[in-house]
């Protein structure tokens, strides 16, 4: 007689196959088809999956987490209300609001679940402890709602209902319960797992390829024992690469022949990465791999689009969560709400801010949408109050230059207007002239010319009819009325005019007078010790000097 489930088969959905199953599943062990055994724990391991983990937990915990109310069209910090300070600054007595976050976003991503207990007082939220999601079991009731079994740390096992929860849930399928990407993964990460093993154990072998060495002659229990021991000794190992090797009883080493996961072993741990980067929704080059093709403004963009696709989808969630466990229908009415600041993620270039901001101040024409202090919010300035906090009323454009093409004609049209107007004056003189010096000629045809000394003046009609009218009168009784010319107003503007003037050079000689010295030597005496023989010969003389 069998009984289940120690001696049934598994089914391709992956049930328990035997007890080994059984106690790798109740010990988080997940087999695979390349025989890692894959848990949450090792998995963190594997470099692809920490770096993940890594990125999407730590960009989280470091955007503020803030609680902020929304008063008519002014949205503020809510910093008088009690979650204000649990949420930005301390939720419990020992973990920062950037330690809650990253802890409870490392559950939610590896696990689909993150669990925080609620401790209320007075109807206030006052602190939130986390629970990894092994100690935390979830249960549907018959009216949908939620139930939470939690384990605590000394093993007392309680149940607390949905309201004093705070769960964060992965992407669900039933709903209750986010899924397990860990579980999901498994294979990606259980054969990145086990190429990483193979390559290490090559290294350890100093890279060499396996073989098989044969001796003449049969080889006995102790024989075989020593010779395997003597081969591990001298052969094996890295630090035995490049060694001369010596070898009795006529032995000969047969090469194994490199297969092709062996060959393609680096193209396999690149290809892992990529899938691990896959399962946990991470662009590559957010992971440290890189296919060497990206450039500095690719990055960027790539860098851009990580924030848009792969953390602003946990932004929403847990805002959303927060808002729903956190919050009271009442505080929701009354404009409270959770928010991320991930503004500074989406900073560009120094260039890239600066035109948009000149946007939404207004520049190029465009109505502005943004007040110089909330410019200044975002940069992390203080605001500067005044016409600072208005909403700008036109355009901070520079001014368009002014077309001057029409006023430049009018003035050229008036300069000649006024210069025909001189020839018509003095050809009129003319006429008056030659009229008072022979007041009685004859009237001039149209389109004659008249001899005054040496220069022939053309009359045009007009003129001529003026000739003839004066010299229809007398001397005394010319009268010629000459029309007013109002001269044109030209407005020039002052050219700009620059001085340099070159700096003197300024030279300083100081004359010092040679000083007096003088030098005083104290007295000085000489003592001469002199020793003479018998015979009063002098044998030595000795000269001592010294101050008196």
């Amino acid at each position: 007689m069998k009984l289940w489930p120690f001696s049934r088969k598994s089914n391709e959905d992956g049930s328990v196959r035997h007890s080994l199953d059984l106690f790798r599943l109740l010990a988080g062990w997940m087999g695979t088809k390349s025989g890692a055994s894959v848990s949450h724990k090792s998995a963190l391991e594997v470099p692809a999956v920490l770096s993940c983990v890594r990125v999407i937990s730590e960009g989280v915990a470091q955007v503020p987490f803030k609680v902020y109310r929304q008063v008519g069209d002014k949205i503020m910090p809510a910093a008088d209300h009690p979650l204000y300070r649990v949420l930005h600054r301390k939720p419990n007595g020992w973990m920062t609001s950037f330690e809650l976050r990253e802890t409870m976003t490392i559950h939610c991503v590896m696990t689909g679940d993150a669990y925080a207990f609620i401790n209320r007082v007075r109807g206030e939220v006052r602190e939130l402890i986390p629970f990894p999601p092994g100690a935390v079991s979830c249960k549907q009731k018959d009216d949908y709602s939620l139930e939470y079994q939690i384990t605590a740390p000394s093993g007392k096992t309680m149940t607390v209902p949905q309201e004093a929860v705070w769960h964060w849930r992965g992407p669900s399928w039933d709903a209750v319960s986010g899924l397990d990407v860990v579980k999901m993964a498994r294979e990606a990460i259980g054969l990145a797992m086990s190429a990483e093993e193979s390559q290490a154990r090559m290294q350890k072998n100093g890279a060499a390829i396996s073989g098989t060495y044969s001796v003449e002659g049969t080889l006995n229990a102790e024989q075989y024992k020593a010779m395997r021991a003597w081969l591990e000794k001298e052969f094996d190992g890295a630090a035995n690469m490049g060694k001369t090797k010596l070898l009795d009883r006529n032995a000969k080493f047969h090469p194994q022949s490199m297969t092709g996961i062996d060959a393609q072993l680096l193209e396999t741990r690149k290809h892992q990465i990529e899938e691990i980067c896959r399962a946990f929704r991470v662009m590559p080059i957010m992971a440290g791999y890189s296919d060497k093709a990206a450039t500095y403004a690719s990055a960027e963009q790539m860098f851009l689009a990580h924030v848009v696709h792969t953390l602003s989808p946990w932004y929403e969630r847990i805002e959303q969560s927060a808002e729903f466990h956190l919050l009271t229908d009442a505080e929701v009415e009354a404009g409270y709400f959770v928010k991320f600041n991930a503004a500074g993620l989406m900073r560009g270039s120094h260039k890239d801010r600066s035109e948009y901001f000149a946007k939404a101040l207004g520049s190029g024409g465009s109505p502005a949408w943004m007040t110089q202090d909330e410019v200044r919010a975002l940069e992390e300035l203080n605001p500067m109050g005044g016409d600072a906090a208005l909403l700008p009323l036109g355009s901070t454009a520079a001014p368009e230059p002014v077309d001057t093409s029409a006023q430049d004609a009018q003035n050229a049209k008036q300069e000649a207007q006024v210069e025909r107007a001189i020839q018509d004056i003095s050809e009129v003189k003319t006429l008056v002239n030659m009229s008072l010096l022979a007041p009685k000629q004859p009237v001039l045809p149209p389109n004659t010319e008249v001899k005054t000394g040496d220069t022939h003046i053309h009359l045009p009609e007009n003129l001529v009819k003026i000739y003839n009218e004066a010299a229809k009168q007398e001397p005394s009784q010319v009268t010629v009325n000459l029309p007013e010319v109002q001269p044109p107003v030209i407005n020039v503007a002052p050219a700009e005019v620059k001085v340099d003037i070159a700096a003197p050079n300024v030279s300083f000689e100081a004359v010092m007078p040679t000083p007096n010295i003088i030098v005083s030597l104290p007295t000085r005496k000489t003592d001469t010790t002199v020793t003479r023989d018998r015979d009063g010969n002098i044998l030595t003389a000795t000269q001592i000097e010294q101050d008196a």
